[in-house]
């Protein structure tokens, strides 16, 4: 079956499956769900190795609020402002 699970190396089982015998042991479900011709399921995601695990998606309003941030930092600069004279991130 064709899925939309992200990455090479990956056990992924249904839910009706999964409550049979339960967890991978020592791995993380990661839970999602599937639609195919018929109907959608649930799915639990099994990665072995924990740097195939996707990094989760940005949403929309996400990505528009950092371009938002950017665009305002970059419309000040052209207009004359200074950038910041310290680190804010660090201790004094």
């Amino acid at each position: 079956m064709k899925n939309h699970v992200g990455g090479d190396h990956y056990i992924l089982m249904s839910k009706a499956f999964h409550d049979q015998p339960g967890d991978v042991e020592g791995l993380e479900a990661h839970w999602a769900s599937e639609t195919y011709d018929i109907e959608t399921i649930e799915v639990a995601v099994y990665y072995p190795n924990p740097d195939d695990v996707p990094a989760p998606a940005v949403s929309f309003m996400q990505r528009l609020g950092q371009f938002w941030r950017f665009d305002s930092y970059m419309v000040r600069r052209m207009l004359g402002g200074q950038p910041h004279t310290e680190f804010r991130n660090l201790p004094k």
